[in-house]
C-alpha cells in the first residue's frame, strides 16, 4: 500500500468524522465539500475526493457504487461508504450512534455479504432507493 502525505489534517479528520457520521447514505465528494463549508469548514471537493481514496484504501470505509438499473451501468458519483468496525463510530461521531439503527443495520448486513464474498451495488428504480441482490463473486480457492 502506499502512503499518502495529507497536508490538512483537520480536513482529512473532518471528512472522516463526516463520513462516519452518515454510513449508510448516499454521497458525492462536492456534497461533503458543501455541507462541510455550510458548518465554517473551508474545503474542497477534490480534497475530499482524495481523502475518500485515502481512507478506503487503508480500509476503515468501504464504498458502494451506484448502478444505473435501467441503463446497466456503473455510476460515478453518489456511493455509500459503510465502515469496516461499527465500534469506530463512536470515538469517530463522539456519541453512540444508537439513533441511525436502519444505518447500522444495513453496514451489518453490507459487511457480512461482503465477508461471503458477494459484490453490492445501490441504485434507484422509480424514485425508490434499490439495494442490489448479492452477485456472488467467483473467488479463487487458496489452499
Amino acid at each position: 500500500m502506499q502512503q499518502h502525505t495529507i497536508y490538512d489534517k483537520r480536513a482529512f479528520a473532518n471528512v472522516t468524522k463526516y463520513i462516519a457520521g452518515i454510513i449508510g447514505s448516499q454521497v458525492s465528494p462536492s456534497s461533503i465539500s458543501k455541507s462541510l463549508k455550510s458548518d465554517n469548514q473551508d474545503i474542497h471537493h477534490a480534497t475530499v475526493e482524495k481523502n475518500l481514496a485515502y481512507l478506503t484504501e487503508c480500509y476503515l470505509f468501504y464504498p458502494v457504487n451506484r448502478f444505473d438499473i435501467k441503463g446497466k451501468k456503473q455510476l460515478a458519483t453518489q456511493e455509500k461508504y459503510y465502515i469496516v468496525d461499527l465500534g469506530f463510530l463512536n470515538v469517530l461521531t463522539g456519541r453512540e450512534k444508537t439513533t441511525d439503527r436502519g444505518h447500522i443495520l444495513e453496514n451489518i448486513v453490507y459487511l457480512e455479504l461482503l465477508r461471503r464474498g458477494y459484490k453490492v451495488w445501490t441504485g434507484a428504480l422509480r424514485n425508490a432507493e434499490v439495494d442490489s441482490p448479492p452477485i456472488h463473486s467467483h473467488k479463487a480457492e487458496t489452499a
